[in-house]
This record gives C-alpha cells, sequence and structure tokens, in this order.
C-alpha cells in the first residue's frame, strides 16, 4: 500500500495553493500527485529529495501539479521544469 503519509504537510499546502485548491476534499488526490512525483523524481532521474532545501521542494510540487493537471495523460513535460530536473541531477554529481 502506498504512504500518503510520507509526505510533509507544508509540501502538501504549497502544491493545493499552486493549484489554487482550498477545500481538505482533494487533499488525498494531491498527496497522491506528490508521492507519485517524489517516486518518479528518485526512480527516474536519480535525484534524492531534500524538503529542507526549497529548490527541491519547488521542483517536487511543480512536477506534482503538472501530473495532476494532466489527469493520467502522458504529456512532454514542460521545458522549465526538465531544466529544474537536469540542474538538480547535475547538482548531484558535482556535490
Amino acid at each position: 500500500m502506498i504512504n500518503l503519509t510520507d509526505i510533509e504537510d507544508d509540501v502538501l499546502e504549497i502544491a493545493k495553493a499552486k493549484l489554487g485548491l482550498t477545500s481538505l476534499i482533494d487533499d488525498t488526490t494531491v498527496r497522491f500527485a506528490l508521492v507519485a512525483a517524489k517516486q518518479e523524481l528518485t526512480d527516474n532521474y536519480g535525484i534524492t529529495l531534500d524538503t529542507e532545501r526549497a529548490d527541491h521542494v519547488n521542483v517536487l510540487t511543480d512536477m506534482a501539479v503538472f501530473n495532476y493537471q494532466m489527469k493520467g495523460d502522458k504529456g512532454a513535460l514542460p521545458r522549465h521544469l526538465e531544466f529544474r530536473i537536469n540542474n538538480l541531477m547535475l547538482g548531484k554529481y558535482y556535490e
């Protein structure tokens, strides 16, 4: 079973704000999008996310918002998101 409590509440609130959501109704769906984005960034891109870093949280929430808005459609990532993911991947190798 997927552990939805793995996402911190402040990260959830940031994602909801980016989506313009204010109610509690969509919390589970947004949490799932965040868990899926975190897993995708870790498994597919090799990025170990640190929720203490603003740039990591920003990429995580943007990826989750993109996936949430696509509603399962597989479209290309926005260029700005690709660029920031690449920067995180490169930063891992130069630390």
